[in-house]
């Protein structure tokens, strides 16, 4: 990315933007209660159901997961892709937690995806405390002007409130270790909860502890 065309560049940050705005349409359908099973529902809103599960997140895990492995993150995921993934971070933890029966069969390829972008993000996200400490986070690499610009007005847990910190996503999983319950009665811990949490580390974050 250091020395990639700016056309390439230009490229990502569409692409990620895209994925953004897309999760974000997905999850405000499900809380609408747009996604049905009977055949009379809207068109439009079974493509988005379509294009979600079967087409984007496959790409989207592929491409963090070779982010991850390459440690490409600290390049990549920088300032306004940053806050794109931020967005995507948000979308997809909705969805992973989600109770609808639309989402009980999509959650392993959700809980796939939150693993591969955990392991590709070059930000604490889970231990936001520690952030000040992180280079590559686009709240100490520019200044307030600049994150205005990029739509960031204030602190990095208005762009992605859903998503739990590490304590709470700990308690979580021990709660679920601790009761004996089957998968099928707490899923969204073992894949929205567990599955970012005991990702490989990104080797390229800054700070006291790693990230998550």
């Amino acid at each position: 990315m250091k020395t990639g065309l700016e056309s390439v560049k230009a490229a990502l940050r569409s692409f990620f933007t895209s994925v953004a705005e897309d999760l974000e349409k997905t999850q405000e359908n499900l809380k609408l209660g747009q996604f049905t099973h009977n055949r009379e529902q809207p068109r439009g809103v079974t493509q988005i159901i379509n294009d979600t599960i079967f087409a984007l997140l496959p790409v989207l895990s592929s491409l963090f997961e070779h982010i991850g492995q390459n440690m490409f993150g600290e390049d990549l995921m920088l300032d306004d892709i940053q806050v794109s993934c931020y967005r995507i971070l948000n979308s997809l933890y909705f969805l992973g937690t989600n109770k609808s029966i639309f989402v009980e069969r999509q959650r392993p390829a959700l809980g796939k995806c939150l693993a591969a972008f955990s392991a590709a993000f070059p930000v604490a996200f889970l231990e936001p405390h520690i952030n000040k400490f992180n280079s590559f986070l686009v709240y100490n690499s520019k200044g307030s002007s600049d994150r205005a610009a990029l739509g960031l007005v204030g602190p990095v847990g208005d762009v992605c409130p859903l998503v739990p910190n590490l304590q709470k996503s700990l308690e979580e999983i021990m709660e679920l270790a601790e009761s004996g319950v089957k998968y099928t009665q707490m899923p969204h811990v073992m894949e929205s909860s567990l599955s970012p949490s005991s990702a490989k580390p990104n080797l390229s974050c800054s700070g006291p502890t790693s990230c998550l």
